[in-house]
């Protein structure tokens, strides 16, 4: 089990991964530029797909989230082209998460604490890894707001990213952060739940 580490708001605001008002995932790794000069990258996509899944029988539910890999976008068209291929989506166009079951009992818990760990299954180039992804719950006028950070590495998923020109010009990190910046207004299936549990 892959598990990452609570994030605040603040910190989130402060590299500008997201608006306030956005829906959106991202992604943000290192690079080293020349053998000295590291820079920072990050992708983002508000183009992904989620909703809530609810299983009749025992009345639980679980989150589910598909990003395409072709809707990641950074300020670089080469890096984006580069994770086309580094990702495989030829054969491999989404990266998807799917969370456990959880009851509504428990999900009344993870807003009045305001954060939980969710855990699930992220399938990355058609392999499914488990993770522990930490959230944080902030309630707004008809909706809340959840946002999460997880820091992992590429290895953790059996990525291989390779350097430019024998590490020359460009030496990748290893290091991995998945991110998250998500309305319940605009998850499929989110008013519904929260109106029926009261919040």
């Amino acid at each position: 089990m892959l598990g990452g580490l609570f994030v605040t708001s603040t910190y989130a605001q402060d590299l500008k991964v997201f608006e306030e008002n956005e829906h959106c995932v991202a992604y943000r790794t290192l690079k080293e530029m020349f053998l000295f000069a590291e820079v920072e990258v990050i992708g983002k996509s508000c183009q992904m797909i989620t909703k809530l899944e609810q299983n009749s029988a025992n009345r639980t539910v679980r989150v589910r989230v598909t990003i395409p890999i072709s809707t990641l976008k950074s300020d670089s068209a080469d890096r984006d082209e580069e994770i086309l291929a580094i990702m495989n989506t030829a054969e491999f166009p989404n990266i998807e998460f799917i969370s456990v079951w959880f009851t509504r009992e428990e999900l009344r818990q993870y807003l009045n604490e305001r954060k939980t760990e969710l855990q699930g299954d992220l399938k990355i180039k058609g392999k499914s890894h488990q993770v522990s992804f930490p959230l944080q719950f902030r309630p707004q006028p008809k909706e809340w707001i959840i946002e999460g950070r997880f820091i992992t590495s590429f290895s953790a998923f059996e990525v291989v990213v390779p350097a430019v020109a024998g590490g020359m010009i460009a030496q990748p990190s290893d290091l991995l952060e998945l991110w998250l910046h998500l309305s319940t207004s605009k998850i499929e299936g989110g008013a519904e739940l929260l109106q029926e549990i009261g919040e």
